[in-house]
């Protein structure tokens, strides 16, 4: 097969906003093909220390295939596609089934021989590069009329900066949702994980307030992402309750062809009503539980409410939430000056990082002129060299831990890191 793919368009986030309703109204515009959920830049790379590498083999196998959303099926009688690679090892052939263009491709529309050269490249990549420009091939494959393609990954905003390296040009869109609902949406899908997938190792479930923080902090890298101009973001409600403006103003971005009859249609296939038969709001156990707006306002107590906003209220106001749950128009996030706070913020974490590592060059070129100078011959009276040796090595070696803790924190870690590091007060 020709190394060739269309132009990709990234889902990124966020986490339980609506990235799988989102996948699916561009999966049924007519020339976009849509991918199933899968996260291609960490099932290709392995990040140690902010370096980024390759995946090893089995880990690569595991998350494109085995233990990938987009490959995976459950059906009543259980999983189906979830033992591809011992398959593939035996020489086996993966059966393939029909595919609705309207919906989105899954592993099993690949045809035969594109799925097997798939494998064999994801098998043997020598860079994160291959196995990724591979996958976006053979899911390109099938390509007729359609001039883009969609994929979509709920969490891929930890991923970013190594997808924007990757592909700098590409469009790429967050959708967020009030926080509190988002928390309240995440912990009943880690109860439903819990029953569906025992064996998955879903961790146990958190406090509405702890997932609303972990909505912060994709929050911010959203936002952040928006300041710089690489990211489209859109919200949840807005597509709610202004579906044909919300999604004219997303299919202009996109510079992709739309007209009245064309999102109607698209409204009518991907409505929550089609998606669910069941009318919005009326909760039920399933991927799609209850599609609701303003649930938190019903579930918190006022107590609560009050500690959401004392937890997230930063981000929610920063994306037209308020505190009593009346939305607000969505501030132009591509212009920094509407938004101080977090650029302000970035700029005072560089300035740490850079302050950090210029101590630990000066206490490693420090250690380095005192090597030199205990190699020299010194008296028998000059022991106390030796327990000054051993200081100075455990000196560097915590000054080491140190400087890579605050660089780790501060390259992944979230606003609230900001505040225990003092800035911004």
């Amino acid at each position: 097969m020709t190394r060739s793919y269309l132009p990709p368009i990234f889902i990124v986030g966020q986490y339980k906003c609506g990235t799988s309703w989102l996948a699916r109204i561009l999966s049924a515009h007519p020339e976009v093909i849509g991918v199933h959920e899968i996260d291609i830049v960490d099932a290709s790379c392995k990040v140690k220390n902010g370096a980024v590498t390759l995946a090893p083999m089995q880990q690569r196998l595991d998350r494109f295939f085995d233990k990938a959303d987009w490959c995976n099926d459950y059906t009543p009688s259980g999983w189906e596609y979830a033992d591809v690679v011992a398959r593939f090892e035996r020489g086996e052939e993966i059966p393939t089934r029909s595919w609705d263009r309207s919906k989105p491709l899954k592993f099993m529309h690949l045809r035969a021989e594109t799925a097997r050269w798939l494998y064999n490249e994801i098998k043997a990549a020598a860079a994160p590069e291959q196995a990724m420009n591979a996958f976006l091939t053979a899911v390109c494959a099938n390509a007729e009329r359609e001039s883009h393609i969609v994929l979509k990954a709920a969490d891929q905003l930890w991923n970013f900066d190594i997808l924007q390296s990757w592909q700098p040009n590409a469009k790429k869109i967050a959708i967020t949702r009030d926080g509190r609902d988002a928390s309240i949406s995440a912990r009943h899908f880690q109860d439903l994980m819990r029953e569906v997938k025992p064996s998955r190792g879903v961790p146990r479930i958190h406090a509405y307030l702890d997932l609303l923080r972990k909505w912060a902090d994709r929050a911010d890298r959203a936002i952040t992402a928006a300041g710089r101009g690489r990211l489209y973001v859109l919200r949840y409600e807005d597509l709610t309750n202004d579906y044909t403006a919300t999604l004219t103003r997303l299919l202009d971005w996109l510079e992709l062809p739309h007209s009245q009859p064309l999102i109607d249609t698209i409204q009518k296939q991907t409505c929550f009503e089609t998606l669910t038969g069941r009318a919005r709001g009326v909760e039920a156990k399933g991927f799609i539980r209850k599609g609701a707006v303003g649930e938190w306002r019903h579930v918190f107590s006022v107590p609560e409410q009050e500690q959401a906003w004392r937890v997230a209220g930063e981000q929610l106001s920063a994306l037209g939430y308020t505190r009593e749950g009346t939305l607000r128009p969505l501030p132009d996030l591509s212009n920094a000056n509407e938004y101080p706070y977090r650029l302000e913020r970035n700029l005072q974490l560089q300035q740490k990082v850079a302050a950090l590592r210029a101590r630990l060059r000066l206490a490693e070129a420090q250690v380095r002129e005192f090597k030199s100078l205990s190699k020299k011959k010194v008296s028998p009276g000059a022991r106390w060299t030796r327990p000054l040796q051993a200081t100075l090595r455990a000196a560097r070696k915590a000054t080491k831990h140190l400087a890579r803790f605050f660089v780790s924190t501060i390259t992944f870690a979230t606003p609230s890191c900001s505040d225990a590091l003092s800035i911004g007060w």
